[in-house]
Parts: C-alpha cells; sequence; structure tokens
C-alpha cells in the first residue's frame, strides 16, 4: 500500500478503518464481501473521508494484527486465511489486511447465518446480497451450475426433437429455410461479430435472477444487458484482457460444439479488431455488481437523436420497452413521490434490479432528481 494508492481512497477492492477491529466489527462485512468477490484489502489506520493516515500506535501493532486474525477466525465461515502485515508510511504505522477471493463460497457472518450475513461489494460499499446472488455462491462453492441441475440423463425420443427443430425454425424468422437434427450441430447462428454481445449474455447471464437480457435499440448504439455481473471474482479489466469464467458450463459447452463459440477468452479481442478495422468505436462495458452492459455504437447515423431517447428494449419474454417502463415510472412518482423500486418492481412486473437500473438512468437523464434521505425522501420530477 502506497501514499499514492490511499490518495486514490475507497474502491471495489480497497478499504480503509480508522478505528481497531475491537471497536469496528462492520471490517468483518467486508472481508467476508471479498471473499465472496475478487478479493481486496482492508487498511486500518487510515480515516476513510479525508483520507488522512492516522496511524495505530506502535506498541499495539501486534496486539491488533492478533485480533483481526482471530475476528476474522471466530465470526466468519467457511475460514478465511487472509495475509496481515503491517507497514510505516509518513512515519504512521498501518496494518494492512489482504483477503483472496475465496473457492468456498458463500462467506459469511456466523451470527447472521447464510441467508442473512452473506455480503458482496458493490462500488466502494459493502452491502448484503440478495437471495439469488447467496443461490449462486452456493452453487459455486460446491462447484456446480445451475444449467447442471437438471436431469440431464433423461433421453428423448425423435419427436421431441424434431419438435425442437421446429420450434427453432419458428422462431428464426424464415432466414434458414430448414431446421433438422443434423444441421443444429453446425449451424451458426450469429454470422456478424456483434451478435457475440448476445452469445455471451446467453451463455454467462446468472438464471437464478428473475429477469430476461434486454436489448435495447438506439439510434446510435445497441444495448445488451445481461442479469448477473462477472462471476468468480473476474474483474472487468481480466475480462477486457482475455480471461473467462464460465457460469454455465452445459450452455457453454453445447455452444462450442455448435460452433457459436470458438475459443475461450477471445471474443472481446476479435470484436475490438473488428471495429478498430471498420474505424468505428470499440464496445463499451460497464459491469455492476448485479448486470454486465455492452454498448456496440454504429458507425455513423444522420437521423437527429430526440431528447427522449429511451430507445427500444426487445426481452427474452415479452419485448417490453424500456422508454415505456420509464414513462410508467414517472407516472407513478406523480401519484406516490415516495415510491421505491420494490414496488415500482412488483407493479411493472420486473426484477428489482431492472427497476434500480430505471430509476438511476432517469437521474442521470435529469428526468428525476431523490431529495431527503433513504427512508423519509421522496422523488420529484424535474420539469
Amino acid at each position: 500500500m502506497t501514499v499514492s494508492e490511499i490518495q486514490h481512497g475507497e474502491t471495489d477492492n480497497v478499504e480503509f478503518k480508522l478505528m481497531e477491529p475491537d471497536e469496528d466489527k462492520k471490517f468483518l462485512k467486508t472481508v467476508a464481501a471479498f471473499s465472496n468477490c475478487g478479493g481486496g484489502t482492508v487498511v486500518f489506520g487510515v480515516k476513510n473521508g479525508t483520507r488522512e493516515i492516522i496511524g495505530i500506535p506502535e506498541d499495539s501493532v501486534f496486539t491488533v494484527m492478533d485480533g483481526i486474525a482471530d475476528s476474522i477466525s471466530d465470526n466468519i465461515s467457511p475460514q478465511i486465511i487472509p495475509s496481515i502485515t503491517f507497514q510505516t508510511i509518513n512515519n504512521k504505522t498501518i496494518v494492512v489486511v489482504q483477503v483472496y477471493p475465496g473457492q468456498n463460497t458463500p462467506y459469511y457472518l456466523k451470527s447472521e447465518g447464510v441467508l442473512n450475513g452473506t455480503y458482496i461489494r458493490v462500488g466502494a460499499t459493502t452491502r448484503k446480497a440478495e437471495n439469488e446472488k447467496v443461490q449462486e455462491f452456493i452453487l459455486r462453492g460446491t462447484h456446480q451450475s445451475y444449467d447442471e441441475l437438471f436431469q440431464n440423463t433423461e433421453p428423448a425420443d425423435r419427436k421431441d426433437i424434431d419438435m425442437l427443430c421446429s420450434m427453432i425454425e419458428k422462431y428464426n424468422g424464415g432466414q434458414d429455410k430448414s431446421v433438422t437434427v443434423e444441421n443444429l450441430v453446425s449451424w451458426k447462428l450469429l454470422k456478424k461479430e456483434g451478435g457475440r454481445f448476445i452469445v455471451n449474455a446467453v451463455m454467462h447471464r446468472n438464471y437464478l435472477e428473475h429477469s430476461c437480457i434486454q436489448v435495447s435499440v438506439f439510434d446510435d448504439r445497441i444495448e445488451v444487458l445481461s442479469p448477473g455481473g462477472l462471476y468468480g471474482g473476474l474483474t472487468k479489466k481480466e475480462m477486457l484482457s482475455g480471461s473467462s469464467s464460465i457460469r454455465n458450463r452445459l450452455i457453454a459447452d453445447i455452444f462450442q460444439k455448435m460452433h457459436i463459440v470458438e475459443k475461450w477468452g477471445t471474443g472481446i479481442q476479435r470484436v475490438f479488431a473488428v471495429c478498430q478495422e471498420a474505424g468505428i468505436a470499440v464496445p463499451e462495458y460497464t459491469v455492476e455488481a448485479g448486470s454486465v452492459r455492452v454498448n456496440f455504437y454504429r458507425q455513423s447515423f444522420d437521423k437527429k437523436v430526440s431528447d427522449n431517447n429511451d430507445g427500444v428494449s426487445v426481452g427474452a419474454n415479452d419485448g417490453v420497452s424500456v422508454g415505456a417502463n420509464k414513462q410508467k415510472i414517472l407516472d407513478l412518482i406523480q401519484k406516490d413521490a415516495q415510491v421505491t423500486a420494490k414496488s415500482v418492481a412488483e407493479m411493472l412486473g420486473i426484477s428489482k434490479r431492472q427497476a434500480e437500473r430505471l430509476f438511476s438512468e432517469l437521474k442521470r437523464s435529469k428526468k428525476i432528481v431523490h431529495k431527503g434521505s433513504d427512508k423519509s425522501g421522496y422523488w420529484n420530477i424535474i420539469k
């Protein structure tokens, strides 16, 4: 840990703590979150708000280090073995706790139990994991994927296979004259590089999330939103450099046999190369705790973009328009200024994460603003 890293502030994998562990048990939630996600560092002796190095008294450094180790061992399950060291910066001693990504997820606080005591990192904050995320951690910790939970040893007769082929042919839009058992293996569904975003979304999405893949078509871009963040502690930097972590192994295996996927970890680099050759902007990736969004930009467009450019979203279920949902949220705010993402999700029939994302987009586009505290505040529509 350097002075420049401290001055950079807290991130998704760095957190500062001023108090000693006996006085601040909240650090345990962060340790568990780091183990559940991509790992991270907790630094004791630094004030978060000002990033001032306060330090730990020299005569109690080893006592503090032992206390941290004991607290982690006594309060978190499964066992976490961090690296605990101390450094001297500007004549002040800090204690640095390095937490590594765990393989036996979920890591949780014993006093709260696995369902209520599992935590994750969302930006520079530590938050309680929702049930879907906990279930995914359980699968990951037992080395299972969601698509492997179903019975795959039951034989399928020719009638079932023919029915599957006819359904694929029906939803193919008439692009192929026929779909048979034989050409299922060699059929390349998506012939353009832009289609790789759809392939990745289907292959890597979290199917435990009660939401669908969304494809939004704007004047200047296509936006693909895949439910579920990156899997297995993978970071955005690692993903863009070619690393891959497979969430749904059976789907990935089928895609490879159908030649939809060629080599693991090469898709993003191939798309970047094609964009650069065509002279257009490379895709923009936004990674959040509950989703991965990709913006694929068009080369150019002459059509004037309207101020109300909300796009048209095609979901895997019913093709609900994102713009329409945003308008519904505005209508609901007019009726009840204290409406919440949870209640909006229930009324619109979407997931809570989708509702939160729509609220965020409305705030970014300066359509609404939230005033007051989270509990007693209210929404105000900007005219």
